[in-house]
C-alpha cells in the first residue's frame, strides 16, 4: 500500500503548514513477534484438537472408545476444531486482520471452557485412571488455544497502539507557528474507508514565519495539483483542524471508527436479549427418548440433557457455557472495533454449532439400551424399539442463535455516522484556493 501526504497552508498568518499522512507504514505489512507467537499457539491447538479425537477419551462407563469412533462426538469435535482453524486462517491472511483473529479465538476459548471443565470434572469424579489420553490432550488443546487467544488480543492491541501513535491510517502534524487560530479545535473524525488517490500528490504552499509580532500577509496559497485533486484538498482541509492544546510538530491521531456509547446502547440491549435467549434455550433438555415394548404394547418416553440434572461438575460446565453465550455478545457490542466484536460472537456461536450438529447426528444413531437401564440382552428379549427426537428447546436455541448471528452481522457492517464527519462540521473553516473557486 502506498503512503502519501497532503500539505496545505491556511490563509491565516497564525497557522502553520498542516500535513495529512494517509496509509499505513511499511512495517504494518510485517508480523510482529506477538503475532508470530499467537499464530504458533493457534496452530498448536488445531493439531492437538485433531490428535485428541483418536485415543481413548473416557472409560468411566465401561466404554473404551475414542471420539472419532462415535459419529455424534466426532461431528462435535470436528466443528470445534474447524472453529480454531478459522481463527488461524484469518490470522494468516495478514497482520491487518489480527483483530478478527483475536476476536474469533477469544470467543471460541471463552465458550469451550465450560466443556473442558465438565470433562475434567468427570475425570476427577470417577478417578483420573478412568480418563483416557484423548481427554487430557483435549484439555491441553484448550489451554494452548486460550494462550493463543490472549497473545492474539495483545498483538492486535499492540498494532492498534502503534497506529494511534502515528503509523495508522490517518495522522495529522502541524509545523510552523505554534499560535492557535480561531478555527483550531479538536475534531473526532473516523473515515469510513481508505482514501484512494494517485501515488504522487503535490499540494504545497509556503507559509511566512511570524517573527517579533511583525509579518506581512501572504497571498492565497497556490495549489499545485490537477483539478481532479481539488476535492481531496477540501477533505483534507475539513479534517485537519488541530486541538488548541497541541504543540508544534506534535502528531494528532484520529480515533478509530465506532459508534459512541450513547448511540450503541440500543444494539447492546438487542444483542444482550438475543444472547440471553440463546443461552437460556441451551440449558433445558434437547433429547426426547421414546421406547415401545412390542410384547406388551406399552410405551415410555422421557427427556434427557437438562443442564441441572447431572453431577455438579457437569452442571458447572454447562453454566459456564451459558454465561459465555450470554456475555460475549454484550461485551463485544461495547467494542469500538465492530469487526472484532462480531468475530468474537461468531466464535462463541461456532462452539454452540458443534453441539447443534452433534445433536442432529445423534438422532440417526441407534439408542443404547443403557439409556433405559437395560442390558442389550433384555432389550432384545422384551422387543424394545427405541428412538430419539429433538425437543422444542433445540429448535428455539437454533433459531435464537441464527437471529443473534444475523443481528451481529447487521451491527458490524452498518455504516457509522458521526456528528462531526467531514462536510457537516458546524465550525469548519473554508479552504479557498485557485483550484477551488469561490462559490459565492
Amino acid at each position: 500500500m502506498r503512503r502519501f501526504q497532503l500539505a496545505f497552508t491556511s490563509s491565516d498568518n497564525n497557522h502553520g503548514m498542516q500535513v495529512v499522512t494517509l496509509g499505513p507504514g511499511a512495517d504494518s505489512r510485517h508480523p510482529t513477534r506477538l503475532e508470530l507467537v499467537a499464530g504458533a499457539l493457534l496452530l498448536g491447538t488445531v493439531i492437538l484438537h485433531v490428535a485428541a479425537m483418536f485415543p481413548t477419551y473416557f472409560s468411566g462407563a465401561g466404554s473404551h472408545s475414542s471420539v472419532a469412533s462415535q459419529p455424534d462426538q466426532a461431528a462435535l469435535y470436528a466443528v470445534l476444531a474447524a472453529a480454531w482453524v478459522l481463527a488461524l486462517g484469518v490470522g494468516l491472511t495478514g497482520p491487518a486482520r489480527m483483530p478478527l483473529c483475536a476476536g474469533l479465538a477469544a470467543g471460541v476459548a471463552a465458550t469451550e471452557l465450560g466443556f473442558r471443565v465438565s470433562d475434567v470434572g468427570d475425570a476427577i469424579r470417577f478417578g483420573s485412571s478412568q480418563a483416557g489420553a484423548g481427554l487430557w490432550l483435549m484439555a491441553v488443546a484448550w489451554l494452548v488455544g486460550a494462550a493463543g487467544a490472549v497473545a492474539a488480543v495483545a498483538a492486535a492491541s499492540e498494532r492498534g497502539g502503534r497506529a494511534v501513535r502515528g503509523s495508522g491510517d490517518v495522522a495529522l502534524r502541524r509545523s510552523g507557528n505554534s499560535q492557535v487560530g480561531p478555527y483550531d479545535q479538536a475534531i473526532d473524525v473516523a473515515p469510513e474507508g481508505p482514501l484512494h488517490a494517485p501515488p504522487e500528490i503535490a499540494l504545497e504552499a509556503t507559509t511566512q514565519t511570524v517573527a517579533e509580532g511583525v509579518s506581512e500577509p501572504e497571498p492565497e496559497a497556490a495549489v499545485d495539483a490537477t483539478d481532479g485533486m481539488a476535492e481531496v484538498a477540501t477533505i483534507a482541509a475539513s479534517t485537519a483542524a488541530l486541538s488548541p492544546a497541541a504543540t508544534a510538530a506534535d502528531p494528532v491521531a484520529i480515533p478509530s471508527a465506532g459508534a459512541p456509547p450513547e448511540k450503541s446502547i440500543g444494539w447492546t440491549i438487542l444483542l444482550g436479549v438475543l444472547g440471553l435467549a440463546t443461552a437460556g434455550a441451551f440449558l433445558p433438555s434437547w433429547d426426547h427418548y421414546v421406547a415401545v415394548v412390542t410384547s406388551s404394547g406399552r410405551s415410555l418416553s422421557f427427556d434427557l440433557g437438562n443442564a441441572f440434572s447431572g453431577p455438579w461438575e457437569e452442571i458447572l460446565g454447562n453454566v459456564l457455557v451459558a454465561i459465555a453465550l450470554a456475555g460475549v455478545p454484550i461485551v463485544a457490542s461495547r467494542w469500538r472495533n465492530r469487526a472484532a466484536g462480531a468475530a468474537a460472537v461468531a466464535g462463541a456461536l461456532m462452539v454452540l454449532a458443534s453441539q447443534l450438529v452433534s445433536a442432529v447426528v445423534q438422532v440417526d444413531q441407534a439408542v443404547s439400551p443403557s439409556t433405559f437401564g437395560l442390558s442389550p440382552a433384555q432389550f432384545s428379549q422384551y422387543g424394545v424399539r427405541a428412538g430419539l427426537k429433538l425437543t422444542g428447546w433445540y429448535t428455539l436455541d437454533a433459531l435464537a442463535a441464527f437471529a443473534l448471528f444475523a443481528a451481529v452481522m447487521v451491527w458490524a457492517t452498518g455504516r457509522v455516522v458521526h456528528e462531526n464527519s467531514p462536510g457537516t462540521l458546524p465550525n469548519a473553516p473554508e479552504l479557498r484556493s485557485e483550484a477551488m473557486p469561490l462559490s459565492s
